[in-house]
This record gives C-alpha cells, structure tokens and sequence, in this order.
C-alpha cells in the first residue's frame, strides 16, 4: 500500500446543491489491494470521495459506476463532511470514461448519482466529474500473437 500525491492528481466536479465545485486539495492512492485501485479525494472542510478502479480497464471505454459493496469495475462512496451535513452516500448509478491510460497516469470523465443508506435516504447528483491520477496501477490483458 502506498500513499502518493503526485503533481498531476486532481479530482474535481459539480455536486448539485453545492455553492462552490467539488475540487481536491489531497489525493491518496492505495494501489494493487484485490485488483484494485483506490484513490480517496480530500476537499479539506467538504468532502471526501473514495473510488475504486478495476486495474484491468481499457482506455477509451466507459464503465458503470457502482457503490463499493458491488461488483462493477468502478465503484464510488462520497463522504459529505461539511459541518451539519455529515453523511456517507453510495453511488447507485452513473459512468465512469477513461479518456487516457498511459504511463501510470489516469485520466477520466465521470458523473454519478448516489443515496445514503438507512431509515432517512438522501441523494446527491455529481456531474461535470474530472479525474486525473498518477502512479495508476494498470493489469495490460495478454495480447495474441
């Protein structure tokens, strides 16, 4: 497991609601856990997104957005953690694009929809989603010859 910022990590979107845009001011990977990439975006005083990315994806695919406790290559849970608004959602739709894969570095288009859980259900709508990340951990499929 590793901790890395790197100059290029940088998660940001519109949440509905919101006054200013979900931007990250910290970014850490938790890369090649179960096949997976895990990045938490950290926007200090707001929020906290924790995304998990199958390492076999391709760029230039589009994949289905789904909560952590699913099976899809992409799952989400968005954490709000501003002051009397605390609570944790888990995305119930949306899409995940890879515009570019290259030299450990991931760069994606993204939007999703999301709910808490329990007896009082809220949600929250994401768009207008950018993801760039460094040191991404990518499996390449073996290629026939």
């Amino acid at each position: 497991m590793t901790n890395i910022l790197g100059p290029n990590d940088k998660i940001s979107g519109t949440v509905s609601g919101w006054s200013v845009p979900f931007q990250t001011s910290f970014v850490a990977h938790l890369n090649g856990e179960a096949g997976f990439n895990s990045t938490v975006g950290i926007m200090t005083d707001h929020a906290l997104l924790k995304i998990s990315i199958d390492q076999d994806i391709r760029s230039g695919e589009t994949y289905a957005i789904g909560a952590t406790d699913t099976d899809h290559k992409v799952r989400l849970e968005f954490d709000d953690t501003r002051a009397g608004n605390q609570g944790t959602y888990f995305a119930s739709r949306g899409e995940f694009t890879v515009l570019q894969l290259q030299d450990g570095v991931l760069t994606a288009k993204f939007h999703f929809e999301a709910e808490t859980r329990g007896r009082r259900v809220q949600q929250m709508s994401f768009s207008s989603g950018a993801f760039t990340v460094e040191n991404f951990k990518h499996v390449r499929a073996a290629s026939s010859s």
